[in-house]
């Protein structure tokens, strides 16, 4: 089966560069829009650098590229995979003092040659699906907010996750600790009308849910819909860097 595959990463109005960089098969991406059509086995990728810490730029590009030389076949050569990345991300930052605690989310969507999608996430950019004309999200943040929500923390102590939702609690790269690598089934093949949408939290943070899926089911092209959601999210204050990207039949 052929897919048609649409990837837009930009700085937005407040950051004065880019530090998430998008993966399309094996083209990566640090600023502006691509469109193309993939075959599978293929991989697509989110990669936002950590804000506070050493060269995000850095970490975010390095991954997208190691994953775009990837060789992609089972799921669990591509775990595994990703405990190499994160240990060369480590390595650079022993060999670089500058480079030294860099890091990244990562949020991937791959395809098997078999027509069937994973998703692996670390960190708290978003994969979602949209899938009989209904929007549901795949992936769950690993951030401090999410944390105290499914702990009952937040409630008890009567918490602000406002102030924790940016604060994420595994990483690719950091040389504290291994990341927690999470693995989704997407319940199968697509279906012609169906969508896979890869997103950082400069776009998730800032957009509804009911927003989200919206502008998702309207008619136009996967590009316009991609660019109704960064505008979206920017006129809602977003002040983060945004990168999505769409999957769907050709």
């Amino acid at each position: 089966m052929k897919y048609f595959i649409t990837g837009t990463t930009v700085s937005g109005n407040h950051r004065s560069h880019n530090e998430d960089c998008i993966l399309l098969g094996e083209k990566v991406l640090l600023n502006g829009s691509r469109e193309s059509y993939i075959f599978p086995p293929f991989i697509c990728a989110v990669c936002d650098g950590v804000g506070g810490e050493n060269a995000g730029e850095i970490a975010s590009k390095t991954t997208a590229e190691l994953l775009s030389a990837s060789e992609y076949k089972t799921v669990s050569d591509l775990k595994s995979r990703i405990f190499e990345i994160h240990d060369r991300l480590v390595s650079l930052g022993e060999q670089k003092p500058d480079l030294f605690n860099m890091q990244t989310t990562l949020c991937l969507v791959a395809f098997d040659r078999y027509d069937i999608p994973y998703c692996v996430n670390v960190g708290d950019s978003r994969a979602y699906i949209f899938k009989d004309k209904a929007l549901s999200r795949i992936t769950v943040d690993q951030s401090l907010a999410q944390y105290l929500t499914e702990t009952g923390k937040a409630e008890k102590f009567g918490i602000d996750l406002k102030s924790y939702r940016n604060v994420i609690i595994s990483s690719v790269g950091n040389p504290k600790q291994y990341p927690m690598v999470d693995l989704f089934s997407l319940g199968g093949k697509l279906d012609d009308n169906d969508m896979i949408i890869i997103c950082s939290d400069g776009i998730s943070d800032y957009i509804s849910d009911d927003d989200f899926s919206d502008i998702i089911s309207r008619d136009g092209k996967a590009l316009e819909k991609q660019n109704m959601l960064i505008d979206k999210a920017l006129a809602n204050g977003s002040k983060d860097n945004l990168s999505a990207v769409i999957i769907q039949l050709a």
